[in-house]
């Protein structure tokens, strides 16, 4: 199973999306809310991939992507915004429109998955 750093700042879906997670074995880093949060997470522990939501309070998680990138870290977008609000070096990352469901979530999840 993987170790998942979600980022999410919806109470409701955070603890929604970490259940199916933790349901389906994965380990889940966090939820947390923010950039700061995040990036402080990665610093400690290197997740096997990452779930952004873009919109963060008053903030995005385009730096998380940039640092997951750098670290070659697998990760996708889970986000009400559509494919035109992510910037130009993330549009080729996966993108999945909220709302989704567990079984979405865990397909998405395999895809995101280095094979090996």
């Amino acid at each position: 199973m993987a170790r998942v750093l979600l980022v999410e700042d919806e109470w409701l879906i955070a603890e929604d999306h970490a259940m199916a997670l933790r349901n389906a074995g994965h380990e889940v880093m966090g939820p947390v809310r923010g950039t700061r949060e995040a990036l402080a997470l990665i610093s400690d522990a290197m997740p096997d991939l990452a779930l952004l939501d873009i919109r963060l309070d008053h903030e995005t998680s385009f730096p998380v992507a940039t640092e997951l990138s750098e670290r070659r870290v697998p990760f996708a977008f889970v986000t009400g915004l559509g494919r035109t609000d992510v910037l130009e070096e993330f549009r080729d990352a996966p993108l999945l429109s909220k709302p989704v469901t567990p079984e979405q979530l865990l397909s998405l999840i395999a895809d995101l998955r280095p094979s090996g």
